[in-house]
């Protein structure tokens, strides 16, 4: 029984990394996205201006 424990416990740990990883891809698309907005307002304020 205790063989069959490890495992269990290490595909948890997986799945955590799994979970770490989608996070990191939802930050890192969230950081694009706010980065591409302002680039925006900047031209659009540029543009306004001229």
């Amino acid at each position: 029984m205790e063989f069959y424990d490890y495992p269990s416990s290490s595909s948890s740990h997986f799945s955590f990394g799994v979970w770490v990883e989608r996070v990191r891809d939802i930050c890192s698309s969230a950081v694009t996205t706010v980065l591409g907005n302002l680039v925006s307002a900047i031209f659009t304020f540029f543009f306004a201006m001229g």
